[in-house]
């Protein structure tokens, strides 16, 4: 696997990301580390933009989230992790918005929570579990309003 560079060896300039001293917007992975040298973060770059998969990882080495961007926007599946590697949640995403099936979990992996998502609006059926996995409450959404 790539070891990317340093995050810090990367500047900003005018939303495009850039090795420190080039005009030559970075195509590459860039890596952070904790205090403790394990892996922080590890991120992907086309033309200056994020794009690809990105990930985080909490200082113990287990991952915090992962998730894919394309053009600096939030695409496709994005996953976050408690801290014992449990899933907390995952969503999707089109064009830096939600879009499609969000769920939520509770630290001991019991679905807490599943909504639908249309182009960043709850639309259709969301649905409330307790942590025994008893269907608790429905709601249906159309166009990010509740319907009566």
């Amino acid at each position: 696997m790539k070891k990317g560079i340093p995050k810090y060896k990367l500047v900003e300039r005018q939303g495009i990301h850039y090795e420190v001293n080039s005009t030559t917007p970075f195509t590459g992975t860039t890596v952070d580390y904790h205090e403790n040298t394990e892996l922080k973060e590890r991120n992907n770059y086309k033309n200056g933009k994020e794009h690809g998969l990105q990930e985080e990882f909490y200082d113990n080495g287990q991952l915090e989230n992962r998730g894919n961007f394309k053009d600096d926007k939030l695409d496709g599946l994005q996953e976050y992790y408690y801290d014992n590697g449990q899933l907390g949640y995952r969503e999707n995403y089109k064009d830096d918005k939600l879009d499609g099936l969000q769920e939520y979990y509770y630290d001991n992996g019991q679905l807490q929570q599943k909504t639908n998502f249309k182009y960043g609006s709850e639309d259709g059926l969301t649905e409330r579990f307790d942590e025994d996995g008893n269907l608790i409450k429905t709601e249906e959404y159309k166009d990010g309003e509740l319907i009566e």
